[in-house]
């Protein structure tokens, strides 16, 4: 399986594909992952944003630091540590090694 670097351009997302994989990453989750009980994060929140990216590397391994350099772009007093681990608690399945 391909795995994406922890550095590089791939980090930046500009707010048009942001907002065009957020409906995305909500249409989908009503229409396969809801009726499982999956919980979305709150839109805007940091745990959708990581929804967000990854959606965006869907079958691609991604390290949770590239995730948080990421948030960063976004959400620059975000801590740099982002925890995506505890998407699983909301029913995601998200390898954590």
């Amino acid at each position: 399986m391909k795995q994406l670097d922890k550095t590089g351009n791939h980090i930046h997302m500009s707010p048009e594909e942001i907002a065009t994989r957020s409906a995305t990453i909500t249409t989908e989750h009503a229409t396969y992952l809801q009726k499982y009980g999956v919980t979305l994060p709150t839109a805007g929140s940091l745990p959708f944003y990581w929804l967000v990216y990854l959606g965006k590397y869907k079958g691609v391994l991604v390290h949770k630091d590239t995730i948080s350099s990421f948030v960063a772009t976004i959400a620059p007093k975000a801590g740099k540590d982002q925890q995506i681990r505890h998407l699983a608690e909301k029913g995601w399945y998200v390898l954590n090694r």
